[in-house]
């Protein structure tokens, strides 16, 4: 529970954030809006796919379909996308404090734009301009507390704020430019990121207010007044104004970062969770050890020896120990070729949980991979960077996005399944290249990692986008000739339905065998069965069966009002074939020519099925290899996007992702990295080759993330 102010603990909190020097709280609180926010790009994304998705299940269309196929694309660049919001929002603050620019002061302000950024500001400025209406109040207390803190920096006149809401709504228009995203995709996610905004930029603002205020940063002409109304109107927080001074802020936010702000506990304590482990299983050093600790510089200076080395040629090595000690050996061994005297010395506490921490990581990556034997060499040969990344960022694990954690699930994924030929060598070369670079390089150096992602994400990227574009196709094939089947299918049991043992003329049963039934699939493809056209039809198919009684009665009165009466319906339904005025006309007249015939033999319809019984068991067969026994669906089935790895008898293996499941029979459909179709596979199928182990389901996109997450138990 919060200390009222005035207390002891208050005003401890309080000096220590003050003492902090100006450029240094502004960086605390860059990062800490950073990560408030960063959370609303899969939101938005995770908001804007439901939308499509019921969409497309109540009228489906192309334009849905491939938005829906971009999303699948956005989730697997979700990283790309991340870093490029966050540079935006890191760009706002580079150079701060400096004046907000102004019409005759900026000479961007005249500048001609380019087709996109002119497109880009038409598609953000509504959404900028709403968001500012409702947080004007909010805005403008902390803009007179940043005028403060601008001042203490050196800075004079008004600053330009950082955290408003132009910066973070061009900051997720960068992250999802237009050459990325299909414009019904991209407009659908600015509207859920702008309602998004609409809710979580309150708290944030309340948030902001209460730390500048503990860092003892004043507004100007502030007032009581002046605090309270920077509350938003509708929103929950009206807790974080109580009390008499507007330079103290109070309520559950606290100007405090919480486990829910950064995305729950697992997160916000990963690193100190993992340091904890580590050390609990570490045994504990003898009392009468008196051998002293590594130095820092003895201890980089021999992971720079071994960082240097050549890749090692083989993996598994012939030595059977567990990782973690093949590391220590590996490091004490280094260090008597420099001349320490290894049996005076041993790791620091710190350095041994930088050891045990990558040897946990390294393992489970190397458990949940299928590797090349290649790959397994370079990735023990990645421990080495790895160990000097734990040792000197605390914080590697619980920052989000991470260039190395990045760099290292990228290179990991491209990796995983991947033999090293065919029409994957290409992305393990690429990883293979990066892993190198890092080995290589990397002293200590964040642009070395840097670097190298950038060219993992420039070199994947278009093959992952023609990928895309294939996959789409398939699963849109696949599809449509589902649901053509469906309704078909559809098509000959409602005509079996309607007629069923009953005998018609045979102009009537052609008709409804033949146009009838072809307008009946069309309509249910185009439109649905609840559609007012579906309704249509089948009172259509009543009214020609109530024609066939009349006709058969020899009352021609009422064949004649009924024709007349049906007229309009039957030109719609010829219509939705595509018949020109005369075949239409032709056909009425071939009808009346029928129905004028009351003593014409009757019979009941002799129709073909749309779908015959051998297509239909062709429709649900699959690519399963033969002798895959048929199973049920047991336990959680694998989501559309998952990622999964096949392996044959000869122990060979292959990245396949799932691509689409039939909401109709439940297929699932498998392609490569390419997209190319590999298998269709029934749920039983599935389900089979799911627990044979002939396909194994990666725990998720990102190899490091379920990596951690299964070391802690998350």
């Amino acid at each position: 529970m919060r200390t009222p102010q005035g207390s002891g603990g208050e005003a401890v909190a309080g000096a220590q954030r003050a003492a902090a020097p100006p450029a240094q709280q502004l960086d605390a609180l860059r990062q800490e809006f950073r990560a408030r926010l960063q959370p609303l790009l899969a939101e938005a994304q995770l908001a804007a796919e439901k939308d499509l998705q019921q969409m497309y299940a109540e009228a489906p269309d192309v334009a849905v379909g491939d938005a829906l196929a971009n999303v699948a694309m956005l989730r697997r660049d979700a990283l790309r996308h991340e870093r490029r919001w966050q540079a935006r929002i890191d760009a706002a603050f580079a150079g701060w404090p400096a004046r907000a620019p102004t019409a005759d002061g900026d000479p961007a302000a005249y500048a001609l734009l380019s087709e996109g950024e002119l497109s880009t500001q038409l598609i953000g400025q509504p959404a900028i301009e709403a968001l500012q209406r409702r947080f004007a109040d909010a805005l403008s207390v902390v803009e007179s507390r940043l005028v403060s803190l601008a001042a203490r920096m050196g800075g004079d006149g008004l600053p330009a704020n950082p955290f408003a809401p132009p910066v973070v709504v061009d900051a997720f228009l960068l992250a999802f430019p237009p050459i990325d995203c299909e414009p019904l995709l991209r407009q659908s996610l600015l509207r859920h990121y702008e309602r998004l905004c609409g809710t979580h930029l309150g708290p944030a603002y309340a948030w902001l207010n209460g730390a500048l205020a503990a860092g003892g940063f004043a507004m100007l002409g502030g007032s009581v007044h002046a605090a309270m109304v920077s509350q938003p109107v509708g929103t929950a927080e009206g807790a974080s104004w109580r009390g008499r001074d507007g330079l103290a802020p109070r309520g559950p936010d606290d100007g405090t970062a919480t486990p829910a702000s950064r995305g729950g506990d697992a997160i916000a304590m990963r690193g100190t969770l993992l340091r904890a482990l580590v050390r609990a299983r570490r045994p504990a050093r003898a009392a009468d050890d008196t051998r002293r600790a590594f130095g820092d510089r003895e201890f980089l200076a021999v992971l720079s020896l071994l960082q240097g080395s050549e890749t090692p040629t083989r993996w598994p090595p012939a030595d059977p120990a567990p990782f973690a000690l093949q590391l220590r050996r590996a490091m004490l061994a280094g260090a008597s070729g420099l001349g320490m005297g290894v049996d005076a010395a041993l790791p620091s506490a710190a350095q041994d949980d930088a050891l045990d921490i990558t040897a946990l990581l390294f393992d489970a990556l190397r458990a949940s991979a299928c590797l090349a034997p290649g790959a397994e060499a370079r990735l023990t040969r990645l421990a080495w960077p790895w160990i000097r990344l734990v040792l000197d960022d605390p914080q590697l694990f619980d920052t989000e996005a991470h260039p190395a954690v990045c760099a290292l699930a990228t290179i990991v994924t491209l990796w995983d399944g991947n033999p090293g030929s065919g029409d994957d060598a290409v992305l393990h070369a690429l990883a293979d290249a990066a892993a190198d670079a890092i080995a290589n390089g990397y002293q200590g150096e964040a642009a070395v990692i840097e670097r190298a992602l950038g060219e993992l994400d420039a070199g994947s990227a278009p093959m992952l986008r023609r990928a895309a574009i294939s996959e789409r196709r398939a699963w849109q094939a696949l599809d449509g000739s589902e649901r053509l089947e469906a309704a078909r299918r559809f098509a000959d049991a409602t005509l079996v339905a309607r007629i069923g043992d009953r005998a018609v003329l045979p102009v009537v049963g052609a008709f409804l065998a033949g146009p009838w039934r072809g307008a009946l699939v069309q309509v249910r493809l185009r439109e649905g069965t609840g559609s007012a056209r579906h309704q249509e039809l089948l009172e259509l198919a009543d009214g020609m069966l109530r024609l066939d009684a009349d006709a058969a009665r020899a009352r021609g009165a009422a064949v004649a009002d009924g024709l007349l009466a049906l007229e309009a319906p039957l030109r719609a339904c010829l219509g939705t074939l595509g018949e020109d005025g005369g075949a239409i006309d032709m056909l009425l007249v071939s009808l009346a020519a029928g129905l004028a015939l009351p003593d014409a033999p009757r019979a009941r319809p002799e129709a073909a099925p749309l779908v015959a019984d051998s297509d239909a068991d062709a429709g649900q067969a699959d690519d399963a290899a033969p002798g895959s026994a048929p199973g049920s669906l047991t336990g959680a089935a694998p989501e559309v996007g998952a990622v999964l790895v096949a392996r044959d008898q000869h122990g060979a293996t292959r990245h396949l992702r799932l691509a689409w499941r039939s909401p109709l029979t439940g297929r699932c459909l498998l392609v490569t990295r390419q997209g190319a179709r590999h298998a269709v596979l029934s749920p039983s199928s599935m389900a089979a080759a799911l627990a044979s182990g002939e396909l194994v389901a990666r725990a998720g996109p990102d190899p490091v993330e379920a990596a951690l997450r299964g070391i802690l138990g998350a």
